[in-house]
């Protein structure tokens, strides 16, 4: 695996295959209060490097907010332009991205839960693989989100058609499929890297259904 930089931000890519062939990209550590995805990212880099198929991994996309627990940059008040940017790049290279993971962790949260961007076959495989793992989603994330979001489809576990204008929205336009992961910082740091980690072990199966798919 390639280890290069964006925008000063260290990447490990793939690069192995002409760039019209599907790819996949996993993002951490966005808000530098959620730990979480990075450690589970960085230790999973070596299984990363075995998969047949193009990656492109930021493992870390606010390494001055992880080191400070702090949410933003101190440059930005919203971490999410710096991914807009890497991303626009990327997609203007003529990238066929079929998956992004974009790994978080929420304070707030009393049980995990996914955001589904673009067509849900992932996040509904990923929403299984997890309940047949034993993991409980939230009873009360309807009632929770609707709150604020009173118009979302929310169920088991699954937030559909929530947008912000992030970039998971912007991937997701192009026709990829966008999962968003947040565990609850009320769990132990190994439980919630546990989680992260078997979401990245099932991307080779994903990257094969959905490209069987097309």
């Amino acid at each position: 695996m390639q280890i290069t930089t964006i925008l000063g931000l260290t990447a490990f890519e793939k690069r192995d295959w002409p760039t019209t062939k599907p790819c996949v990209v996993i993002l951490a550590g966005i808000h530098g209060e959620e730990p979480a995805p990075v450690v589970a990212v960085h230790s999973m880099l070596p299984t990363i490097d075995t998969w047949p198929f193009p990656v492109l991994v930021i493992p870390n996309a606010n390494p001055a907010g992880i080191v400070k627990g702090k949410r933003l940059p101190d440059w930005s008040v919203n971490a999410s332009p710096l991914a807009d940017i890497v991303f626009r790049e990327e997609l203007n290279d003529g990238r066929d991205i079929r998956l992004m993971l974009d790994l978080h962790e929420d304070s707030s949260a009393v049980g995990p839960y996914l955001f589904g961007h673009g067509g849900g076959v992932s996040v509904v495989y990923l929403r299984n693989l997890l309940y047949a793992s034993g993991v409980e989603f939230p009873a009360d994330l309807r009632a929770w989100w609707e709150k604020d979001e009173p118009k979302l489809p929310i169920e088991g576990g699954i937030v559909w058609d929530f947008q912000d204008e992030s970039i998971d929205d912007l991937v997701a336009t192009v026709g990829a499929d966008v999962v968003v992961v947040e565990t609850p910082t009320a769990w132990e740091l190994d439980r919630r890297v546990g989680l992260h980690s078997r979401i990245l072990a099932a991307v080779p199966d994903l990257y094969n259904l959905l490209t069987d798919a097309h």
